[in-house]
């Protein structure tokens, strides 16, 4: 067994501990291009959607187009958020 994770404002190590819970995953329905699987992953991880439609591009490029397959199973896997 170990210890337990510390929770808002404790102290691990002589330092404060702050966890901030991500947004779920789910397609965006007002910042998508296709089916808004890029934008979801974006806001998922806090991070700018056009880098991430660029990295996903590169991706897809440099692995003979598995990204294609990728973001079909990603568009049916993820829910769309409800707004």
């Amino acid at each position: 067994m170990g210890k337990p994770d510390p929770v808002d404002g404790e102290h691990s190590g002589g330092r404060s501990v702050m966890y901030h819970p991500r947004a779920p995953l789910r397609r965006t329905p007002h910042d998508r291009k296709i089916a808004g699987v890029c934008g979801g992953l974006a806001e998922h991880f806090a991070l700018d959607p056009t880098l991430v439609r660029v990295g996903y591009a590169l991706a897809t490029v440099f692995t003979a187009f598995a990204g294609c397959l990728v973001y079909v199973i990603l568009w049916l896997v993820i829910p769309e958020r409800d707004d």
